[in-house]
């Protein structure tokens, strides 16, 4: 072997599983990574460690909120695309693994040509429920094993998924790589385990439920394990265990420090994507316009969106458009023009603790502050509003003066409210929910503050925290 090889690899080569003839394979072979987050820093720097050339794919750039989890970032690449960091990390670590750099989201329109453009294993790291959907059916198609994960709060999860019989698409692969031609044994798929993406679209994501930093990097590190099992397993399927995590579902519960794992391997009798490989198996085109046909109807279940609003959420959006404001306009009419009004946040308390604009404004900040005697501030998270009788009771005109989320109102109550409401959230999502109901319970003039605090600190406040 070259010397440097050896000396790089050799704790690895002495590995059983790994051995000359497995650290050559290793290094002839191709991941692409999708997602750069918290889960992909982890993989990426185990796989590039171990010697497998990297294809990255993610269309974000570093933000401060990012490196408390994702690690393969730093301070020195904070604006940079991801995978431009990532590719600057891996040069200094192993300049011996190329990284292939692509710096867009994966989509229904790209996808299939990035998964099955020499690629031998696919690890799906993003955190996106409809993406997982996306990168599911292509590597079906092109018939290339996918490690998929995920991971929230202090919980995680990761799955291996083989495909099912050879197609003529995926000769497109390195040749250096025999998986797809010797694979015989296959598994279930993610849409045999969640068939309808609209059961999806309430799972909380680490940007709207937080993350402990070091659980999408300990579900990483078991991504690129079984990445390396994957490559590995059918070249020593004889001489050696390594079995793959085929047919199962890891999961872990950081709370209790606790594994489980189940079986999956059954496969859905009529899973879409299963399915669609079974009826056109000889036939390329036939797959292909039917996957289209497949990923369309994607879009029509849960929206035309690369982020994780379902389409109930946007379909919210767009009907209360008309009664939205600009970032810019709650500027010049509230710091501005200084008209008294009502601000209504409904972010959670945690949220509303970590940052809010009654304490970043009130005292000047960027030549921002609010005049008390002209607003009045509360914090009343969405579930509390739409659930609780006491502000029920409120909304619907009472004089409730022990009222202790509208106590500060007291003496003005609905005199207050009629010079104004504007309601604010995060992302302007929450708020739209608020102000359809806050209307149908007979408040005429209230009003969404579009886009919300992230709208807010990209247009008006930069200093104003993101996360």
């Amino acid at each position: 072997m070259d010397p440097r090889v050896v000396e790089r690899y050799s704790r690895q080569i002495l590995c059983p599983i790994v051995h000359q003839d497995g650290q050559t394979q290793l290094c002839a072979s191709t991941a692409l990574v999708i997602g750069c987050g918290g889960l992909g820093s982890t993989a990426i720097l185990y796989l590039a460690g171990s010697g497998i050339n990297l294809k990255v794919c993610d269309g974000d750039k570093v933000e401060m909120s990012n490196l408390h989890r994702q690690i393969v970032h730093d301070m020195t690449t904070i604006g940079l695309y991801k995978t431009q960091s990532v590719k600057q990390r891996i040069t200094a670590l192993n300049p011996m693994v190329s990284v292939e750099c692509i710096n867009e989201m994966i989509n229904i329109e790209n996808a299939l040509s990035i998964i099955s453009a020499g690629v031998d294993i696919v690890l799906d790291c993003t955190d996106n429920y409809k993406t997982r959907y996306i990168i599911n059916d292509a590597c079906n198609i092109a018939n290339i094993p996918l490690i998929s994960g995920a991971s929230v709060g202090m919980d995680g999860q990761m799955t291996v998924f083989i495909p099912s019989t050879p197609l003529s698409l995926s000769s497109t692969t390195s040749p250096s790589s025999q998986l797809q031609q010797q694979r015989d044994g296959s598994s279930a798929c993610y849409r045999c385990l969640h068939p309808d993406p609209t059961m999806l679209s309430s799972c909380a994501s680490c940007a709207d439920a937080g993350v402990l930093g070091p659980v999408p990097g300990m579900i990483g590190c078991l991504q690129a394990i079984e990445a390396i099992k994957v490559i590995r397993s059918k070249q020593i399927q004889n001489t050696l265990s390594c079995e793959p995590m085929t047919g199962k579902k890891l999961l872990y519960e950081g709370s209790y420090s606790a594994f489980t794992s189940f079986d999956i391997s059954t496969k859905r009798a009529k899973c879409e994507i299963c399915t669609l490989k079974d009826n056109h198996r000889e036939n390329e085109k036939e797959q292909l316009e039917a996957l289209s046909q497949l990923f369309e109807t994607l879009n029509r279940t849960i929206g035309n969106t690369a982020n994780n609003i379902n389409q109930d959420d946007l379909n919210v959006l767009n009907t209360i458009d008309a009664v939205s404001i600009t970032v810019q306009q709650y500027k010049q009419l509230a710091f501005r023009d200084k008209i008294p009004h009502v601000l209504l946040d409904v972010r959670s308390k945690v949220q509303y603790d970590m940052v809010s604009m009654q304490s970043m404004y009130h005292t000047t900040h960027n030549d921002l502050v609010f005049d008390e005697n002209k607003v009045s501030i509360h914090n009343v998270p969405l579930e509390q509003l739409l659930s609780s009788p006491q502000i029920q009771t409120c909304l619907q005109g009472a004089q409730d003066e022990k009222s202790e989320i509208f106590g500060e109102m007291e003496q003005q109550g609905y005199k207050e409210m009629e010079r104004g409401v504007y309601v604010l959230c995060r992302r302007g999502i929450a708020s739209s929910k608020a102000v359809v109901y806050l209307k149908e319970k007979g408040l005429k003039n209230v009003y969404n503050i579009r886009g919300g605090l992230e709208a807010w600190s990209q247009q008006v406040d930069d200093d104003f925290p993101q996360y």
